[in-house]
């Protein structure tokens, strides 16, 4: 990634990518891009959302449980939800 961000520096390209909190730290080399990137940071789901989802998924799990084991990442909610 880093070597693709400065070959494209100067052109009108979007390269989206997605890492873990942290990541620039525990990974030194991705502090330059993160420098030169506008980060996004998304937050999980809270707990009336996560019903919401449960919900037009046609789950039937606790969302407050739900919520406490998945952080309110809707990819593991639903993954969650499918399990059931």
């Amino acid at each position: 990634l880093d070597r693709l961000v400065d070959d494209l520096a100067g052109t009108a390209t979007t390269v989206v990518a997605t890492t873990r909190p942290g990541t620039e730290v525990r990974a030194p080399r991705w502090h330059g891009i993160y420098r030169r990137a506008d980060v996004v940071a998304l937050d999980g789901l809270d707990v009336g959302e996560v019903a919401t989802l449960v919900g037009h998924l046609g789950g039937d799990l606790d969302a407050h449980l739900l919520w406490e084991r998945t952080g309110g990442n809707p990819f593991l909610v639903r993954e969650q939800v499918v399990a059931q």
